[in-house]
């Protein structure tokens, strides 16, 4: 057959392999030279092969099954990397760009993804932008990472730019343009995105941080009561540092939030530190039942010159001596307390 001139090429090279190394196994020669000439045809053999070379071990030698089962697993380890993508290279050897494609367009595996997103060559992140297997866990821990022009790609994908999780990260990624992320501000609609917005020190552009205060403000006024007092708790009180005026005001909100017996105790003393709360919610505070575990809220409100003289003077007489002495090393206490302590 491997001398007919109409067998394939291929044929012909798959059955010269097969058939020179039954020959070098029979010779059974253990010299280095042949040890090395073994390994390469074993390295070469198509797995189509392996069951002929089997039968002949199990009748001729027995002792070479071991050898074939380990060249066979190889043969195995080494397709399944190429079908998940990866190719065994030598040590500090870069696969090269067309297997890197393959990856990106095959691959399933997390970690894969993810090098193939900050692959340098912007190629493979185009093509894994259209990998199924890609979901928004991978593209959400590379995004902080990603440089202008693979931002700008993704914000611009048909399917990805869409994704309101991919939206809300690339707008915290400091290489995206303003033009860009202006355009995607208006997807974002949730408060506390809003405020994680406000709060990044690493996003560049000053307009974007305006509008989306103003975002957030038009956003808060558009609440009802209930609302309000929800954003507020879950936001930890932080919606008061940025709109401190419109919060402030809201006394109808602060009542009703200062009634909930678990409140969380780090948005009273916000409002008890804030010199423009209104002198009826720091009342509230001041017989909230919260107030005896913390005496840092409790300190607050004598500090504040708002709190009402009655509910001060009640607070003041439930301070250890030590605390009424460090009180009044203060310059902010009022005077009136001054006198009590006096």
């Amino acid at each position: 057959m491997r001398e007919s001139p109409n067998c394939p090429a291929a044929l012909s090279r798959k059955l010269y392999i097969g058939g020179e190394l039954l020959a070098q196994l029979q010779r059974n020669e253990k010299d280095h030279r042949n040890l090395r000439r073994t390994v390469s045809l074993f390295t070469q053999l198509d797995e189509t092969e392996y069951q002929f070379i089997t039968f002949w071990a199990k009748r001729a030698t027995p002792s070479l099954l071991r050898v074939i089962k380990w060249f066979y697993d190889r043969l195995q380890r080494r397709r399944l990397s190429q079908a998940s993508g990866l190719s065994a290279q030598p040590e500090g050897k870069w696969a090269s760009l067309e297997e890197r494609v393959f990856t990106a367009n095959q691959a399933t595996a997390p970690e894969q993804l993810i090098a193939s997103l900050m692959d340098p060559d912007p190629k493979v992140f185009t093509v894994v932008l259209e990998n199924p297997g890609l979901t928004p866990r991978e593209l959400l821990a590379a995004i902080p990472s990603l440089d202008q022009h693979r931002a700008e790609r993704l914000a611009a994908h048909n399917s990805w730019g869409e994704e309101p999780a991919v939206q809300e990260a690339l707008l915290h990624n400091p290489h995206l343009t303003e033009y860009t992320a202006l355009r995607l501000l208006p997807n974002l609609i949730v408060p506390r995105a809003l405020l994680d917005l406000l709060r990044d020190p690493r996003i560049p552009h000053l307009e974007l941080k305006r509008r989306a205060l103003d975002t957030l403000r038009a956003l808060y006024q558009g609440m009802s009561v209930h609302e309000r007092i929800l954003v507020l708790r879950n936001t930890g009180g932080e919606l008061i540092r940025h709109l401190q005026a419109e919060v402030l005001q809201d006394e109808e909100t602060l009542s009703a939030m200062i009634s909930d017996r678990q409140l969380d105790p780090s948005i009273l003393l916000r409002l008890a530190r804030n010199k423009q709360t209104p002198r009826n919610v720091l009342g509230q505070i001041a017989a909230h039942p919260i107030l005896m575990a913390h005496p840092a809220i409790m300190q607050e409100l004598l500090l504040n010159p708002k709190t009402p003289r009655e509910a001060a003077i009640r607070i003041w007489g439930l301070l250890s001596e030590s605390e009424q002495q460090q009180l009044l090393r203060s310059p902010h206490l009022p005077t009136p307390l001054r006198h009590l302590g006096g």
